[in-house]
């Protein structure tokens, strides 16, 4: 299809190290915080990062041990100075130097490796040392179990991950990006986004309508973590009624008994081999 790509050899050559190594991808370390450029004397002046360089810490992944601030200035990483720009210096074949991206200096690097870091701190230098991890984001490029799904009363739940939202076209959606925005108000732990992605047609959900976007909040009033924390909910509810709520603010009110006979039905229907694969 005439289609070709370019993969800088410093990325290739990590790739390659990683697996003579570990024997597989272990994944790239990544910063554990989001930055801000301080482009103006302004903004330099007030975060007492004047003829320094560094960007301000926005924002600090709560899954991470770094040590970091909201606030920070990082003017080093690995001994590297940063620009008010977040670039740094590179040196190239022919002796020049360009000015590229921070994210360069992590693109070699691996998980666990220990990340030595600079800062300004109400104007004082900070010396840290963190170790690089993976990112963890709610919506999992390549999660752990490949299409999990979980059926209840003709819904089918699944977890929101990247695949899901490029088929639906929902990058966009108020969902996916409350969901990107979450991963650094804290904790990942074992939480994911869990959708409807879809409705098998039974009277117990007659005229149950929802969209691709549409997530499950709560059963029974218990926040959902993960898709098989609902499952758990599900199998272990001894209430009379199981009422499932959406963030579409919808509610779908099903007795628990009828529920779970619905289910089966279904799965028996269609000629499914299990109401759930997690």
């Amino acid at each position: 299809k005439s289609v070709g790509f370019i993969i800088p050899a410093k990325v290739a050559l990590r790739f390659l190290e990683d697996y003579r190594r570990h024997g597989t991808f272990t994944n790239f370390g990544y910063p554990p915080f989001l930055w801000q450029g301080l482009e103006t004397e302004d903004m330099r002046t007030y975060f007492r990062a004047s003829g320094r360089g560094g960007v301000r810490v926005k924002a600090v992944d709560p899954n991470i041990a770094s040590g970091l601030n909201v606030d920070d200035v990082v003017v080093e990483l690995f001994g590297v100075p940063i620009g008010h720009d977040g670039k740094v210096a590179v040196e190239l074949g022919n002796g020049e130097l360009e000015r590229v991206s921070l994210w360069y200096l992590f693109c070699d690097k691996f998980t666990r490796e220990p990340c030595p870091c600079k800062v300004l701190r109400d104007g004082k230098e900070v010396q840290l040392t963190f170790e690089l991890a993976p990112p963890r984001p709610w919506v999992s490029m390549d999660p752990a179990v490949a299409n999990e799904f979980l059926i209840v009363a003709g819904l089918v739940l699944q977890p929101m991950t990247a695949g899901y939202l490029s088929a639906a076209e929902a990058w966009h959606s108020f969902e996916a990006q409350q969901a990107f925005r979450s991963m650094w108000d804290a904790q990942m732990g074992e939480r994911q986004v869990v959708l409807v992605t879809g409705v098998l047609s039974h009277e117990v959900n007659s005229g149950a309508q929802f969209g691709h976007n549409d997530a499950l909040v709560s059963i029974n009033g218990e926040k959902v973590i993960n898709l098989r924390h609902a499952a758990q909910l599900v199998d272990g509810c001894a209430h009379e009624w199981l009422v499932l709520t959406f963030s579409s603010r919808a509610v779908l009110v099903v007795r628990t008994k009828t529920a779970k006979a619905a289910t089966a039905e279904l799965v028996e229907r269609h000629g499914l081999q299990v109401d759930r694969y997690l």
